[in-house]
């Protein structure tokens, strides 16, 4: 199932904001799942690889940090 363009503005906004939260920064991300800062930059954009990746991302706990 695909995400209109307000959707997947939101989810981004989203992502950025939780990932801000969890004070990581993009390298410490990227290191804990082994990865580049560059994908993470474009995880959150959601310009993955593959759309499962994001959400990977978003269950790897960061967005559930306060």
């Amino acid at each position: 199932m695909s995400l209109t363009t307000k959707q997947q503005d939101d989810t981004r906004r989203e992502l950025r904001e939780n990932f801000e939260k969890s004070g990581l920064t993009i390298d410490e991300a990227a290191a804990d799942l082994a990865t580049t800062p560059a994908y993470i930059e474009r995880l959150l954009r959601l310009e993955p690889k593959s759309h499962d990746h994001t959400w990977i991302l978003r269950n790897t706990g960061f967005s559930m940090q306060m």
